[in-house]
């Protein structure tokens, strides 16, 4: 079961884009095709790519600087398999991520699937590691009715490590391009709202928070407030159809709301404190 095409996403990520590649073409149930989409770099990445010369790689480029839901939905509109899988290009896998996960999707019978693995992020001037597990299950999990009770604790599914159904991802839309942040969790609302989901219980998926990338960015009161209509029109629509597991959604979709208010204050707070004060008139 390997009718699969491998998205990955690129800006200016020449000094990680091989090792994200490498870890692809060292799956043990390896892809069929493998799309870098480049958001029109500005570093050499495309040259470090095409000077690999490796197999079943090609890449396109988006007509502008979109953003890396842009750039994900570009590279996705070149495959034909029957199922995604996206991977950003300072990420790496495991080799039997894709084994794995493409295994569980089809044992429960599910639309999408993800995997566990750790998550690196700056915390002030240190770093600290979220490991994505849950402790005490088995190595796979129908997580579609507990999807949001899980990522109250820590996201069960991210962008690169996730493999969907090709024709449900275009059915809802794909990414949500008008968003350059958090772009990836209106998909999954999406997904959840009209499909079944696997977790991989296993460490499978090493992802990092790098300083240039879109995650370490800040928030604009814009992007919030696109989240807030992604999150409520959900949540709509999970009421309406007496979705199971709306309830944690619900919880879910509340704190995220008051997080991303919270996060965008601060940000304004710092940037504001950060400006020279005025000068007085005639001084």
């Amino acid at each position: 079961m390997n009718d699969v095409t491998v998205v990955i996403p690129m800006y200016n990520a020449a000094p990680t884009i091989l090792r994200a590649l490498q870890s692809v073409l060292a799956q043990t149930t390896p892809p069929r095709r493998i799309v870098v989409a480049d958001d029109c770099s500005t570093d050499n990445s495309a040259d470090v790519v095409r000077a690999a010369n490796l197999p079943t790689v090609e890449m396109v480029r988006t007509e502008r600087n979109g953003g890396i839901a842009v750039a994900r939905n570009r590279g996705a509109r070149e495959a034909s398999t029957t199922w995604l899988a996206f991977i950003d290009a300072d990420d790496r896998w495991e080799p039997e991520f894709l084994e794995r996960t493409l295994a569980a999707i089809e044992r429960f019978g599910c639309d999408f699937g993800s995997a566990g693995g750790t998550r690196e992020r700056p915390d002030g001037s240190s770093r600290h590691v979220q490991v994505r597990s849950v402790p005490g299950a088995g190595d796979a999990l129908d997580l579609t009715k507990d999807f949001w009770r899980v990522a109250m604790r820590f996201r069960p599914v991210h962008a690169s490590a996730v493999v969907v159904r090709r024709s449900l991802f275009e059915d809802v839309g794909g990414f949500w391009e008008r968003m350059r942040t958090g772009e990836d969790t209106c998909l999954w609302v999406n997904l959840w709202l009209r499909g079944r989901f696997v977790f991989v219980n296993l460490p499978l998926v090493e992802s990092a928070v790098v300083e240039t990338g879109v995650s370490a960015q800040g928030l604009s009161y814009h992007a919030l407030l696109l989240s807030a209509t992604c999150m409520l029109a959900g949540l709509a629509r999970a009421v309406r159809a007496r979705r199971p597991g709306t309830r944690w959604f619900v919880v879910f979709a509340a704190r995220r709301l008051i997080n991303l208010h919270t996060r965008w204050l601060l940000g304004t707070l710092r940037r504001r404190g950060r400006r020279p004060a005025a000068r007085a008139p005639g001084a």
